[in-house]
């Protein structure tokens, strides 16, 4: 009787333990525990090995576009990821945290509806050509449920204070489920890729692929090979600081680039840094949105 009753005390010890255990703020950008994340390379991504990364569903439908959980409650992408005519029909969209494969589900695996749709008022749909200000949010219906070891986790986002954390040549990493094959017919994957991609010097990249801004920032080899693609669009560029290899932040999200893994032709990343005010702004607010849309021409506004 001994021996079972030991059992029954260590079991209930172990449920209260896990049903008070909340999520720390201060824990975002750790992976999951006893994870090795730092041999990595053009490569499917091991399982949890970036627990941040969501993929973007429409209808039911993947859509070929990453996301990162920056929050229990919001998510993060590019703002070309945002189809114009469904800006005023959140229900349209799900988010899928907590698996690396597209199809197959882990026992952590949650699939969320949205609730809001937040594109960055400067970006414009009616350029097509024109990615500044490339960023969106989405808050859900309900929060994600972290996981205390780590398996379903938020990215830690910088303050517009740390870009000297970040500097040329030092490796970031990218993930994301767009294809594997750019010359000749796209193959996308099931399972989540990651790759290595060096910070690139600002000025060279404008000089290679133009039209790059003070609000984004570029990554990728000077001989190609790797790089974002095709589906990878609105997925997080991350990287250590140089005063903390303990928590990965989110400098940038996946957004537009010449080619995929060219020589000279880095891919241009949204600069995070330059809208933490702006994305925090959005944190702990209650919103009451009114939303008013012609597809037809392409106006449509989301107002606070």
């Amino acid at each position: 009787m001994a021996p079972v009753s030991l059992m029954l005390v260590v079991l209930m010890i172990a449920t209260s333990l896990a049903a008070n255990w909340q999520a720390n703020p201060n824990d975002c950008g750790k992976t999951y525990q006893g994870m090795n994340t730092m041999i990595i390379g053009g490569e499917p991504a091991e399982e949890y090995a970036w627990p941040w990364q969501v993929a973007m569903f429409k209808n039911g439908e993947f859509v070929y576009c990453g996301a990162s959980l920056i929050d229990p409650w919001w998510v993060m992408t590019a703002a070309h990821c945002v189809d114009r005519c469904n800006l005023c029909k959140p229900e349209a969209y799900e988010f899928r945290a907590g698996s690396t494969s597209l199809t197959k589900d882990t026992d952590v695996t949650q699939k969320l509806q949205v609730s809001k749709i937040i594109v960055h008022p400067d970006f414009d749909f009616e350029d097509y050509y024109n990615f500044d200000n490339d960023i969106a949010l989405f808050k859900m219906r309900e929060p994600f449920t972290l996981t205390e070891d780590y398996r379903v986790n938020t990215i830690c986002l910088p303050t517009g204070d740390m870009n000297d954390e970040f500097v040329i040549g030092q490796d970031a990493i990218v993930t994301g489920w767009g294809t594997l094959v750019w010359d000749g017919e796209e193959e996308f994957p099931d399972v989540l890729n990651e790759v290595v991609v060096p910070i690139y010097n600002q000025t060279q990249c404008d000089e290679l692929v133009g039209d790059v801004t003070d609000n984004m920032i570029c990554a990728g080899l000077k001989e190609g090979g790797v790089d974002a693609c095709s589906g990878d669009s609105g997925g997080p560029l991350v990287a250590y600081p140089s005063n903390n290899t303990d928590q990965y932040y989110q400098i940038g999200v996946v957004s537009w680039g010449n080619g995929c893994g060219d020589p000279n032709s880095p891919g241009v990343y949204t600069r995070v840094t330059r809208y933490e005010d702006w994305i925090r702004s959005f944190f702990n607010t209650p919103t009451q949105e009114s939303c008013k849309l012609d597809c037809l021409h392409g106006v449509a506004s989301v107002r606070r």
